[in-house]
């Protein structure tokens, strides 16, 4: 495993445990895994193709369909927990991600028809 492996894997693994601090930033992840902010955005760029805003987003979001599909909670109790300042942040983040907002997702994920939209979307958008 080469060291842009290991980084890569460490600022994962912090954003996976902290995603829902919405003070989260790529120099306290940095900070937190002994790298400059400027060398984790280049790991998480060649690793991961993604910025680390990307990575960030992407755990709130996964974390934010789990909360839709198994939870009763508000929209907006959802958005602080997956770490968004502002519910009209997250909804818009989530139907820029998705395709469509966080209520039409919970009423088709209630029906079972949401397997893999956000996937489907994003495949659409490259």
């Amino acid at each position: 495993m080469s060291v842009y492996e290991i980084h890569a894997a460490r600022a994962q693994f912090v954003v996976a445990k902290k995603y829902a601090d919405p003070r989260l930033s790529v120099e306290k992840t940095a900070r937190l895994i002994g790298i400059s902010p400027q060398h984790l955005c280049r790991v998480l760029r060649r690793e991961r193709g993604l910025t680390f805003a990307e990575v960030l987003r992407e755990a709130r979001l996964g974390e934010a369909r789990r909360l839709l599909r198994d939870s009763a909670c508000s929209m907006k109790e959802i958005a602080f927990r997956v770490g968004f300042r502002h519910p009209s942040q997250f909804t818009r983040a989530f139907t820029m991600d998705s395709g469509m907002s966080p209520s039409q997702y919970r009423v088709r994920a209630a029906l079972g028809d949401v397997a893999a939209v956000g996937d489907v979307h994003r495949e659409q958008a490259m």
